[in-house]
């Protein structure tokens, strides 16, 4: 009955582990008994929020950055 609901036996926490990178926020699928990582608010990508977004450039764009 309990697996039914999504509790099973020797259920771990996978997020206590912090695996996200980056300031990602981990999130966790005890069902499927298993966590991903939601970079939405970094600058980071990726399955652990480990990869730098990156920008192109066409030869018509510039980029302005205050210092």
């Amino acid at each position: 009955m309990l697996a039914q609901e999504g509790v099973l036996p020797n259920c771990q926490i996978k997020c206590d582990a912090e695996p996200c990178k980056n300031g990602g926020t981990c999130q966790e699928h005890f069902a499927d008994q298993l966590s991903t990582c939601d970079c939405e608010h970094t600058s980071f990508l990726g399955e652990f929020c480990s990869e730098e977004k990156r920008a192109d450039f066409s030869g018509e764009s510039t980029l302005q950055r205050k210092f």
